[in-house]
């Protein structure tokens, strides 16, 4: 139980060579539950935040910021 950050998100290639796949700020948490849930959070680092202040309902972003 706890929560976990990321220190580094490489992959390796056929050839051994090595790419960050997220980028090399990449935010990622991982948190378990004592009851067995696991939640995981991805984000590049240079994403942009969600902005719903126009709607005030945080499911309601704009059509640029969702495929930001």
């Amino acid at each position: 139980m706890g929560d976990w950050t990321l220190l580094e998100n490489t992959r390796e290639t056929k050839e051994r060579e090595r790419y960050y796949f997220l980028g090399t700020e990449a935010t990622v948490y991982l948190m378990y539950t004592p009851d067995g849930y696991l939640s995981a959070t991805l984000s590049r680092a240079s994403r942009s935040a969600l902005n719903y202040s126009n709607t005030g309902d945080l499911h309601t972003g704009t059509a640029q910021a969702a495929n930001a």
